[in-house]
């Protein structure tokens, strides 16, 4: 490769990594992560569009060049240092004691520890770089991932760490024995101590973990389908709610879009044949690397480790960084793979570039459309105004947008607002057939209760108080229900329960509640004595 190509390629991947780990907009709902996704699926239709065209119209020399694995390397540092960095600028901002974490340009710390554990192997490899310049660069971002995701807070951050230093990892650090255990010790000390400061996350997720393991019986073979933990997980930490009211999780149950583990959710939504797909394709990334063991390999394989610990404890395959790490791994992995001559006539490499092209220009056309509507629902959601002119709005990106649930509840709720409730129940009715969640279930028991439907309007409203029991507005709804259509006793019963729960965290809205809730007792205390 010349100096020019060189440079080229650096240049392009360079920019491409700081795409998917940096790139946000206000112009969607997702800020932190849609554009990111989007520059991930720009790079793949770049990468096919050019190197079809280029074999159709059969040139030597390719438009997008590969960079070596040294310059990959050198990359993927400096866009850990650059994370990193960013996310020590925000440590100073967070509230004192808090166990929130730093969180880079993502939204949460998941993201920001799952891309700096991800790339850590390829930084342990850089280290034994010939150049001294290019060492100390991965030596400083070595550091500060260390320090990144201790400052995180993230627990599956630092276990994947331990994990690639315990498959081999060290070796890249030290030959010295007593410094690996003491290495190892100390980072097995802070998972400890976090497990001990955020012990009710942890607590948390083993109710998450039961209702997952109770939704697998149900369909364990091919699982729910896609979306399917989105679909029916809060029905079922619901049920398990209702039969036990005392249970020690019901302070700390909230909504829950995920279930912490990567491999629950596969089986969940693709069922023990997804699973098996995944352990094929560690078995065989594994045997891969037995049958040629490098360094380079190793560090490949160590990125698989890395991800596949975290994925116990999080969801790292939500951020486009990981995936690229896995590509890259794995085509690190599969680099030595010879494939025979077909014993067919194959089809002729032209036609398959052609075909190429064709669905690369259908998805960017599905695409456009795509982020034309999401830009339009962000720009009129955020009016906060439920005018005919928004509505109308909803309306024509409704087709596009239809199988999104975020946007079929913002279109239900709009509508609610605007007082067409009919429409609105339809809308929400499509919404819950993609997800089970706390706040659509309260809103189709606002909309249930406008359209003097109260049985299902009480439905709705106990539903979602199972969903998370230690939420004051499902009591607070049933009460004000009761007492509009004239059922005192019933009223008076769940006054009684506001002002006998516990309160998780003090709240302005929860104070109004609770002196709503005195209100009613006080009321039918005069009624009776008069």
């Amino acid at each position: 490769m010349n100096k020019a190509k060189q440079i080229l390629s650096v240049i392009f991947w360079l920019l491409f990594l700081l795409g998917i780990t940096f790139l946000s907009s206000d112009s969607f709902f997702d800020s932190k992560l849609i554009p990111k996704w989007v520059a991930f699926g720009a790079l793949f239709i770049i990468l096919i569009m050019f190197n079809a065209i280029g074999t159709i119209m059969q040139e030597k020399h390719r438009i997008i060049i590969y960079p070596t694995m040294s310059d990959m390397l050198l990359i993927i540092s400096i866009i850990l240092i650059s994370q990193s960095l960013l996310g020590f600028l925000q440590y100073n901002n967070l509230p004192y004691h808090t166990t929130q974490g730093i969180s880079g340009s993502f939204d949460n710390p998941a993201g920001f520890a799952a891309t700096l554990s991800s790339g850590f192997p390829f930084v342990l490899l850089g280290l034994s770089e010939k150049k001294q310049y290019r060492k100390k660069i991965h030596l400083a971002a070595l550091i500060c991932i260390m320090l990144g995701l201790y400052f995180s807070y993230s627990r599956a951050g630092i276990i994947s760490i331990v994990a690639v230093l315990l498959s081999g990892g060290l070796k890249f650090i030290t030959n010295k024995s007593k410094v690996r255990i003491i290495l190892i010790a100390i980072w097995t000390l802070i998972i400890v101590a976090l497990f001990i400061l955020k012990q009710d996350s942890a607590t948390g997720r083993i109710l998450i973990w039961l209702c997952s393991l109770k939704m697998i019986e149900k369909h364990w073979l091919i699982g729910y389908g896609h979306g399917g933990f989105e679909a029916h997980y809060m029905d079922f930490q619901a049920e398990y709610l209702r039969q036990n009211p005392d249970s020690r999780f019901s302070m700390l149950a909230d909504t829950v879009q995920y279930p912490f583990n990567e491999y629950l959710y596969t089986t969940i939504n693709y069922g023990i044949i997804g699973l098996c797909l995944i352990i094929i394709y560690v078995a065989y990334m594994i045997h891969r690397y037995m049958g040629n063991k490098t360094p380079e390999r190793h560090a490949a394989l160590l990125c698989i480790i890395s991800v596949l610990s975290f994925s116990m404890f999080s969801y790292p395959l939500m951020y486009p960084f990981v995936w690229f790490i896995l590509i890259y791994a794995s085509s690190i992995l599969l680099s030595d793979l010879k494939i025979g001559k077909p014993s067919f006539k194959p089809i002729p490499y032209k036609i398959i570039a052609s075909i190429l092209v064709i669905l690369a220009c259908f998805t960017c056309y599905k695409g456009y459309s795509w982020l034309n509507a999401e830009i339009k629902w962000k720009k009129v959601a955020v009016l906060q105004s439920y005018n005919e002119n928004v509505l109308s709005e909803y309306s024509r990106i409704y087709n596009t947008l239809n199988t999104d649930r975020y946007f079929l509840y913002n279109y239900a709720y709009a509508l609610y607002r605007a007082n067409n409730f009919d429409k609105a129940n339809e809308i929400a009715k499509e919404c819950r057939l993609l997800w089970a969640d706390y706040d659509l279930e309260m809103l189709m028991g606002y909309i249930a209760e406008k359209q003097k439907n109260f049985y299902l309007a009480e439905f709705h409203y106990k539903t979602a108080g199972y969903m998370c029991p230690n939420r004051f507005m499902p009591l607070f709804s049933l009460m004000t229900l009761s007492d509009t259509s004239g059922d005192t006793k019933e009223a008076v019963k769940y006054a009684e329960m506001i002002l006998n729960k516990p309160i998780k965290i003090h709240s302005s809205e929860i104070n109004n509640i609770r002196s709503a809730a005195e209100t009613v007792i006080n009321k039918h205390i005069q009624v009776s004595l008069n």
